[in-house]
């Protein structure tokens, strides 16, 4: 939270939008601190959740239980925070063009080159991928405590997905089979270059190796 908050160079009153939210890290930290979040989310456990913590500690902020892609705003934020919601949006093109201002992201290796075509310039790019190996590690290893009592609640069959995720994503990170970036990047007013259409085939041919 205070890299994000150091890299968007957020101050009180600014405007913020959070995509996917989680259980408000974002709303608690930036709303704390006089920023007015916005925050969208799918899940309607987590929005109720958000708007309690809104609510119990009096912050200016607002939560929707919207998607993103439909999200219409009255004005323009002043930045964009997405912490590990990108890689549930595949339609990485679509979300450049939705996205403005600044905007932080944990991303894939598609998102940036879709980030580049859409007028922004890349402020910052970090490797965070020891970093989510050792966070899925961790994950992994709390599923496990208490095995008995999820299998019994939810099933042996959701158990055993959500342990080959966990234990998988470890191993993917660890091998480097799988890697993981943190990046800043900042809408310009100038278009970005557009790949060629001969080069979009030559790497789609290649990708099929």
């Amino acid at each position: 939270m205070a890299t994000m908050f150091a890299a968007l160079v957020l101050k009180p009153d600014m405007r913020l939008l959070d995509i996917g939210c989680g259980w408000g890290g974002v709303t608690q930290c930036c709303g704390a601190r006089g920023v007015h979040v916005t925050t969208l989310t799918l899940a309607p456990n987590g929005a109720r959740y958000i708007q309690r913590v809104i609510e119990e500690n009096n912050l200016p902020d607002q939560v929707f239980l919207q998607d993103f892609l439909n999200h219409e705003p009255k004005e323009p934020y002043d930045h964009v925070v997405n912490l590990g919601l990108i890689e549930h949006i595949p339609d990485y093109r679509r979300f450049a063009r939705e996205d403005v201002g600044c905007v932080e992201a944990w991303w894939s290796h598609d998102v940036p080159a879709e980030v580049l075509y859409h007028e922004f310039a890349v402020l910052n790019v970090a490797n965070e991928t020891r970093d989510y190996e050792l966070t899925m590690l961790e994950w992994a290893k709390r599923l496990d405590l208490p095995k008995d009592d999820l299998i019994a609640g939810w099933g042996e069959q959701n158990y055993r997905v959500f342990r080959l995720f966990l234990w998988g994503g470890t191993h993917a990170f660890k091998t480097n089979a799988l890697q993981a970036y943190h990046l800043v990047a900042e809408r310009t007013s100038s278009p970005g270059p557009r790949p060629s259409i001969p080069r979009q085939f030559h790497q789609f041919l290649r990708n099929l190796r």
